[in-house]
């Protein structure tokens, strides 16, 4: 249907015995009413057509049709029209054939789908074609979760959270979308695609990576008051009806351990987001438990927010004032950092002087007290570039031969005063 076109309606139900020869048989006069809505039509000639393997130029890729609802790689061979043109990506450019049998085609657009929050998230936002360089909406017709389950595949950002739709009036590029959830891109679902369709609605969708978590304004990353990013913003969480099990839960997200335990930290001076976490499953990521009334802002007085202690949190120290022999806290043991020649270095020296807010390293050395090897860490820190604690240095997983004969001891360059 044109875009300018009069709204007809039709019926076709005076023809109770036999078809219609012709379509305009059934025409029952205009109808521009917003209840008239336009219909599409397949013809069993028909054959479905995307490109999959480029994130990034949906227009570019291996050929691929479907077939008995799966799609299959397209064979080199007897393709006589443009294939570009059927899929709105412009023309074909000279096939690039591969050493396999399968068709790989490259058109002259460039598109991808984009979600934009104003923000510094890839992975939620209002919903959007990239044409070209060239940014247009999505209109939100028709638009459901299955659209939108598949912008969150297609992007890499994990899971649906949620899905709504935005009033707003603006041109959009493509409309009416009705996506099965198999296909490679939203690009490549059937859609009414024109240069500037008139919308009113704008799908917004909120993927699970784009959910970040932390612990703040404790002794270490692994302990202190929980924060969630949501759409761009720290949140605190209400310490009320949190369980241990979603203390749990992000502490595996964290990489702190399997367990945690709810403890009180300094509240802090952020909003706080509400969360409903599922009752009838476990939760691997604490991103499940969002919703789209998460934003909702609960009133700051007398809710207390939720702080966590993870089983993975340790405490490095030094036995001196910004020197001495490097000390990991754990639970109720006392640890030291093994002196391996391998991984006790300048740069790891440089790693603990500048957690203890001491400057950097001005020595390093290597000390063998029998009372000292007998209590090194279990793990092997290898920092490879000056990091803000041991905790963002890689952990090695096979230890060095001489893991355990020696103890990590460093002289900073700052020092501490206590006023």
């Amino acid at each position: 249907m044109e875009r300018n076109a009069a709204k007809m309606k039709l019926d076709c139900s005076a023809f109770k015995n036999a078809d219609p020869d012709h379509l305009w048989q059934c025409v029952k006069g205009n109808d521009d009413s917003a209840s008239c809505k336009p219909f599409s039509v397949i013809c069993e000639g028909f054959m479905r057509l995307q490109l999959k393997g480029n994130q990034s130029n949906v227009c570019s890729g291996q050929l691929e049709k479907e077939e008995n609802n799966n799609w299959v790689p397209v064979q080199q061979d007897n393709f006589d029209f443009d294939v570009c043109q059927q899929m709105h990506c412009g023309n074909s450019l000279s096939p690039n054939n591969s050493t396999n049998k399968n068709l790989n085609v490259t058109c002259t657009d460039e598109v991808k789908v984009v979600l934009h929050s104003g923000k510094d998230s890839k992975c939620y936002g209002t919903v959007n074609i990239e044409v070209n360089g060239s940014v247009k909406p999505v209109c939100a017709s028709t638009w459901t979760k299955s659209e939108a389950e598949l912008v969150c595949k297609e992007l890499g950002c994990g899971k649906l959270i949620y899905t709504k739709v935005e009033h707003r009036n603006s041109g959009g590029i493509m409309d009416h979308v009705s996506c099965k959830g198999s296909e490679s891109s939203l690009w490549h679902c059937p859609a009414k695609h024109d240069k500037n369709i008139q919308c009113s609605n704008q799908p917004y969708v909120v993927c699970s990576d784009s959910v970040e978590v932390k612990l703040a304004d404790g002794p270490g990353r692994c302990a202190g008051r929980l924060e969630i990013k949501h759409e761009g913003q720290w949140r605190k969480v209400p310490a009320n009806r949190w369980t241990e099990a979603q203390s749990a839960a992000v502490c595996k997200q964290l990489e702190c351990g399997e367990k945690g335990k709810t403890e009180k930290f300094s509240q802090g001076s952020g909003s706080f987001l509400s969360i409903t976490c599922p009752t009838n499953k476990k939760i691997s990521n604490i991103s499940e438990c969002l919703t789209e009334n998460s934003n909702n802002q609960r009133p700051d007085r007398e809710v207390e927010a939720v702080g966590i202690t993870c089983e993975g949190h340790k405490v490095v120290f030094l036995s001196g004032t910004c020197s001495g022999h490097v000390g990991i806290e754990h639970g109720r043991e006392i640890y030291w950092l093994s002196g391996s020649k391998e991984t006790w270095n300048q740069e790891s020296a440089d790693t603990v002087c500048q957690q203890m807010h001491c400057g950097n390293a001005a020595s390093f050395s290597f000390h063998s007290r029998a009372d000292m090897i007998n209590k090194v860490w279990k793990d092997s820190f290898s920092c490879s570039s000056r990091k803000k604690s041991l905790s963002e240095c890689s952990q090695t997983t096979l230890l060095p031969p001489d893991h355990q004969t020696s103890t990590a001891h460093v002289k900073c360059s700052g020092n501490v005063k206590c006023e």
